[in-house]
């Protein structure tokens, strides 16, 4: 299984790799644009100057006498050494190659030693773009110096007048600018390295802050899972002037939740301790009710021992309710399924309840019963629908009709129990379900023990259903238990 803390570190690793690399390839790649720019740039402008002096000079003096001064200047310069140290690189002498053309594109004067003078370079585009009156530049591999290293050459028009003469070409290599591109990407790659280990090691730290309470909390609700007795104690806190975190609130509502199923579980335990230390003297009460009859013989004192033996089996009864509801409330899920065939269970409820109709002259009568089976407890459905149908003729008068109907709807079952009794009083209709919570009968003005209804409830959330009560438009009470058919 995957922890937490390896969750939240590989999340912030990936999420970090992309955006480095990503900035590292974008940045590493405009680098060299501004690089070569700039040195284009000092190229027309260097082109242009010495192409104007150039024009002036042809103009007063002649070609042959220019070119020849070229040579004068040029020769001595690559001669001389500069030790200039330029951002780290060494510069020991000049490396700028200047050339100049006729309007034709022949090579009249190279500061090379003369190289290439007398060759055609119409065809070069800083000659051939020049001298149609547009920008030209170029990139060559040849260099005197350095075969490999590429030679940027900007043109400029040698211009007599409004005329163009000639072409001046100045050429630099992009040697020491590829240097420099180079020195610069890999420091600003080295810098997103450092960066990164440093982003990982935040990362490591992050995730153990924050990983550590939600571990410690997982502990705490392990330990409460076990029975043990465990309190969750200080799970980190705030960077703000150590102010309770956000874990630590979750651990306080664990605790409160842990103090909250203590105390339940503690109820329950003595509710059935209860249960089950009344059960006995009720039993035993009845029976020496049963027994006590035989030897009374006047009106009054079988009366009041007919309401001692009432009263016992009401007690016993709610004990049995109660002990059901307490199991029921116990469970989380159910326990055990079966394929529980509805309509036959329906009509199994419904013959077991007549005889308690029959005593009060209440009819309880089949409505539309649909054929359908589902996977759940039975024992539990038949109890859930026997305390429907019971409450029905609890709050039926004489000549009253209860319905039971099971219809189909898509991918539910719908139990319902219509009759034509008393209704819900407005003031009652947000509390049937509470425990402990009963109306009065109709007749015998008596109240039950107000669990038969949340026991119903308790039963349709095992089986993922509902129960809604609700009155009918004319007259009495309509329940709906409504079940998934797939669970």
């Amino acid at each position: 299984m995957i922890t937490i803390r390896a969750r939240l570190f590989t999340g912030l690793i990936l999420i970090t790799i992309v955006g480095f690399v990503y900035l590292t390839y974008w940045v590493v790649a405009d680098i060299r644009v501004p690089s070569l720019r700039g040195t284009e740039e000092s190229l027309v402008e260097c082109a242009g100057i010495l192409a104007t002096l150039v024009g002036t000079k042809i103009a007063v003096e002649g070609d042959s006498v220019v070119y020849k001064n070229l040579h004068d200047v040029f020769d001595p310069l690559y001669q001389r050494k500069i030790g200039a140290l330029l951002y780290g690189e060494a510069k020991e002498h000049i490396e700028n190659r200047v050339y100049i053309t006729n309007k034709q594109g022949i090579v009249l004067f190279d500061s090379y030693n003369g190289k290439d003078e007398g060759k055609d370079y119409s065809q070069w585009n800083d000659v051939y773009l020049t001298l149609k009156g547009r920008y030209g530049a170029r990139a060559s591999q040849k260099d005197p110096f350095d075969p490999g290293t590429p030679y940027i050459y900007v043109g400029a028009p040698i211009m007599v007048g409004d005329t163009i003469v000639g072409v001046l070409s100045v050429g630099k290599p992009s040697g020491l600018i590829g240097n420099f591109i180079k020195r610069t990407q890999y420091r600003f790659i080295l810098i997103v390295v450092i960066a990164f280990l440093i982003i990982a090691l935040s990362g490591i730290f992050l995730t153990i802050w924050v990983s550590r309470p939600i571990e410690k909390l997982t502990a705490h609700v392990r330990a409460v899972a076990k029975g043990e007795t465990a309190r969750v104690g200080s799970l980190g806190k705030g960077f703000l002037y150590g102010k309770p975190s956000e874990i630590d609130t979750m651990g306080e509502a664990v605790e409160e939740m842990r103090q909250a199923l203590e105390g339940r579980q503690y109820v329950e335990h003595y509710v059935q301790m209860l249960a089950h230390a009344i059960k006995a003297p009720v039993s035993s009460i009845v029976a020496a009710s049963d027994v006590l009859d035989r030897f009374l013989d006047t009106e009054q004192g079988k009366g009041f021992n007919n309401t001692i033996n009432e009263d016992a089996e009401s007690i016993k009864s709610t004990i049995h309710e109660l002990l059901d509801l307490v199991r029921l409330e116990c469970r989380k899920e159910l326990t055990k399924t079966e394929t529980v065939q509805i309509d036959a269970m329906v009509r199994d409820v419904i013959r077991i309840s007549k005889p308690t109709g029959n005593q009060k002259q209440v009819a309880i009568q089949e409505g539309s019963i649909a054929e359908v089976s589902l996977q759940g407890d039975r024992s539990l459905l038949i109890s859930a629908t026997r305390n429907l149908v019971e409450n029905a003729i609890e709050f039926s008068l004489e000549n009253d009709v209860i319905t039971v109907s099971v219809h189909r709807e898509n991918k539910y079952v719908s139990i319902i129990v219509e009759d034509t009794g008393t209704g819900i009083p407005d003031y009652a209709k947000n509390k049937i379900f509470e425990k402990y919570y009963s109306l009065k009968r109709p007749d015998t003005h008596k109240a039950s023990s107000g669990l038969g209804l949340n026991f119903v409830k308790e039963v349709a959330s095992l089986h993922q259903g509902a129960i809604t009560i609700t009155n009918r438009p004319d007259k009495g009470v309509q329940a709906i238990l409504k079940i998934p058919v797939s669970q």
